[in-house]
């Protein structure tokens, strides 16, 4: 799958889809059975997941808790080989099978994984998505429910006797008693994506969200199928535009018959949780401080009360501004509406959203301080006594990320270098080291993506150069004191914990007492970054 890892709310929906959406199996008689697997490792040639199996875990407890399956109908799978899969799949159809009865049976396949748009990477073998289709349509269930959470996986809607929704998907009817639904996270050639903010897919934190509220439309605080996909649809396409794996499609396909209405939640009722004010607006994260999770987003418009529903538990709220956060830490009890209020909350930075796609094993959190060790080479095209020099430097340095404001680092610095030149002194030529001191002052505006970044700024420098001679009988120094002005630029990859950097400045430097007052110069250099 080279997928975005958290899937945690997909998850939701495939229950409600089956628990309160298709209503013939919301009775006390319906049959339902689900086998739900994660597996973290795709092979060798992959790099390992970390959420799969953790997702997983985390929709089997949903199916258990709100969609009305049973404790022992639910089979968590971890790490599972493709063979264990096709067993566990055949031993519920024959359970299913004996168990029939009028009120409709239902079976829930839900896997979080590596896949390559053909197969499920299940370790080191692998599952045809063709052969796991046929697998559970044959389990004789009257409705089959399939969620893939992996890149590439809508290459499984591509078939002939299916429906694929577009983002405007009605449903003038709701499923009856009989047929299939596929749902993917993206499209068959799009990659899912996650952010590091809000800890999640960006296609399963909308799901979570819509389903808690933010896609009521009409106000009646009932969510219903066709306004579910309409704003995850809206949503995922909208936030991944302009990431660099490019826009992420969500799929679904669907070969149903049925009449009615599809409702998925009904929040009228609830009595607890987090209460945003009529005067409140703006885009909020909310997110379970215990399992480290995220809940739901919410894009709040003045003039609107909004209780957002929440089981008993500790939360962490954040708001996003234009150029930060504001978070707050609260603690949910039973039957009681907190209110949340922007002046309580506490101001913080962005993170930084990443893909999948790369090598995350490559990749650690960036850390605020960094220690800088600098190697590189200076070279001034007219030097203060005239002629050309250059010479290497070496030095160490200190990174501030994130400040002055997000997306902006400020870095200072002390290099030092020498080599050997020439020069006519007297009518003669004679040769001299040359020593160089300096302080440096950065600061650039930066743009990451997942490992890499790349930075463009401006720098200052304090100057202090020494010519020392010893050569033919001659013997003697001289110094030359100034300061220096340039734009620099630099490109680098997060290696763990190390940031490995290559960096190129041009600018002018002053040095008022020298026979050349105005210096101009270039540098090139590797710096090795240290998280703190």
């Amino acid at each position: 799958m080279d997928r975005l890892q958290s899937r945690g709310i997909w998850i939701k929906l495939a229950t409600l889809i089956v628990g309160l959406a298709i209503a013939n199996y919301a009775q006390a008689g319906a049959r339902k059975w689900a086998i739900v697997a994660g597996n973290n490792y795709g092979g060798s040639a992959r790099v390992p997941l970390r959420f799969a199996e953790e997702d997983a875990n985390r929709l089997s407890r949903v199916l258990i808790e709100l969609g009305r399956f049973d404790k022992d109908q639910v089979q968590l799978m971890l790490g599972a080989s493709a063979a264990e899969l096709l067993k566990a799949i055949r031993t519920t159809a024959a359970n299913s099978q004996k168990s029939a009865d009028s009120d409709g049976s239902l079976f829930l396949f839900f896997y979080s994984g590596h896949a390559d748009g053909e197969s499920l990477l299940t370790g080191d073998d692998r599952l045809g998505i063709t052969e796991l289709k046929q697998a559970v349509e044959a389990s004789g269930a009257d409705v089959s429910l399939v969620i893939l959470d992996a890149c590439n996986s809508g290459a499984a809607v591509r078939e002939k006797g299916g429906r694929s929704a577009p983002s405007f998907l009605r449903f003038n009817e709701s499923p009856r008693a009989k047929g299939r639904i596929i749902l993917t996270s993206a499209a068959a050639s799009e990659l899912a994506q996650e952010s590091d903010e809000i800890g999640s897919s960006f296609f399963t934190h909308y799901l979570v969200s819509g389903l808690m509220g933010d896609a009521d439309r009409s106000g009646d605080r009932r969510i219903t199928l066709e306004e579910i996909y309409r704003y995850v649809f809206d949503r995922t396409v909208l936030r991944t535009a302009d990431t660099m794996p490019g826009v992420q499609h969500p799929a679904f396909l669907y070969d149903l018959e049925g009449e009615g209405s599809i409702i998925l939640t009904d929040l009228n009722n609830e009595n607890t949780g987090i209460m945003l004010t009529e005067n409140s607006t703006g885009n909020y994260l909310v997110f379970d401080s215990e399992r480290l999770s995220v809940v739901a987003e919410l894009d709040k418009h003045k003039g609107e009360m909004h209780l957002l529903p929440l089981s008993p538990g500790k939360y962490l709220v954040k708001k996003r501004l234009a150029d930060h956060l504001l978070v707050s830490e609260v603690q949910i009890k039973p039957g009681v509406r907190l209110v949340i209020r922007d002046e309580d909350m506490r101001k913080t930075d962005f993170e930084t959203p990443t893909a999948k796609g790369w090598d995350l094993a490559l990749r650690s959190k960036p850390s605020k301080w960094e220690a800088q060790t600098v190697f590189g080479w200076t070279a001034y095209s007219r030097a203060p006594t005239g002629g050309v020099w250059s010479f290497p430097t070496s030095g160490i340095g200190l990174r501030l990320r994130g400040w002055p404001a997000p997306q902006w680092n400020t870095r200072i610095g002390i290099t030092a270098g020498a080599w050997q030149h020439s020069s006519p002194v007297q009518e003669r030529r004679l040769n001299f080291t040359l020593l160089q001191l300096s302080a440096s002052f950065a600061i650039g505006r930066a743009l990451e993506y997942g490992p890499f970044t790349a930075e463009f700024g401006g720098q200052s420098s304090l100057v202090f150069l020494q010519r020392r001679f010893n050569d033919n009988g001659y013997s003697g120094t001289d110094q030359s004191v100034g300061g220096g002005l340039g734009p620099y630029a630099l490109a680098s990859v997060q290696l763990g914990p190390v940031r490995i950097a290559f960096e190129t400045s041009a600018g002018v430097q002053f040095f008022p007492k020298a026979d050349n007052i105005v210096i101009p110069y270039v540098y090139a250099g590797l710096t090795l970054g240290f998280k703190l």
